[in-house]
């Protein structure tokens, strides 16, 4: 397995880090852009234990920093460049790559996930999406609900890994959202999981663990959505 560190230009001469790691066949099975949330950056360890599950099992995916993560900012670049970043990241991936854009998947931790959903709605080709803790709502808000964007993306294949614990994606809220949805959906609940997927302490799982099973939930849904 190839693993790559370059620069890609965002826009106005702004750059940003990405991170690929290439499996060991000459064909890819399939190309997966990987978003990170607000307050962590691609090398999440969520983030690279499912990149590298699924890169040994054939997937090249590429990781990234949104260009506010890669100035070293907590605070969100606006939806708009968040949109731009993903977008330059995805048509970078398919050209240095020689990706299939009908083959190629996108998936994000919360402001990962709805940019992602975000970017897809707005005509980003993409054979499936999947979410680390989508955020339905914004914290302490949850009369405003994202829903709209799950719904835009249809009939996009969508997976949802969620927590227990989540107060951003509350699951009585999620499956409401997920029986009107027409698009094929999967849901895989990590049982007493927060938002970030950390487990209370009286749990005594390590975190790898609950990685390594979100890592070939992921895996085992690819297999169904792009037959090889």
């Amino acid at each position: 397995m190839l693993n790559q560190t370059y620069e890609i230009e965002i826009r106005d001469g702004r750059k940003t880090t990405a991170l690929a790691l290439v499996p060991d066949r000459s064909t890819p099975k399939t190309g997966i852009i990987l978003a990170h949330g607000l307050g962590n950056d691609l090398a999440l360890p969520l983030l690279a234990r499912v990149a590298e599950y699924l890169a040994m099992a054939g997937h090249l995916v590429v990781r990234f920093n949104f260009l506010y993560r890669q100035a070293g900012l907590e605070r969100a670049d606006a939806p708009e460049v968040l949109l731009a970043c993903l977008e330059h990241v995805y048509q970078d991936s398919v050209a240095r790559w020689s990706l299939d854009p009908a083959r190629l998947v996108v998936g994000g931790k919360s402001l990962g996930a709805r940019t992602a959903a975000r970017a897809v709605g707005q005509g980003l080709q993409a054979a499936g999406l999947f979410y680390l803790g989508f955020p339905l709502h914004p914290p302490g808000r949850p009369e405003l609900s994202r829903s709209e964007l799950l719904r835009d993306v249809e009939p996009v294949p969508q997976l949802f890994l969620a927590g227990t614990r989540d107060p951003l994606c509350p699951l009585d809220r999620l499956g409401e959202v997920i029986n009107n949805l027409k698009s094929p959906v999967q849901l895989h609940v990590v049982k007493g999981a927060d938002h970030s997927f950390a487990l209370p302490a009286s749990d005594p799982r390590p975190a790898e663990e609950v990685h390594q099973t979100m890592a070939e939930v992921i895996g085992d849904w690819l297999e169904k959505i792009i037959p090889v």
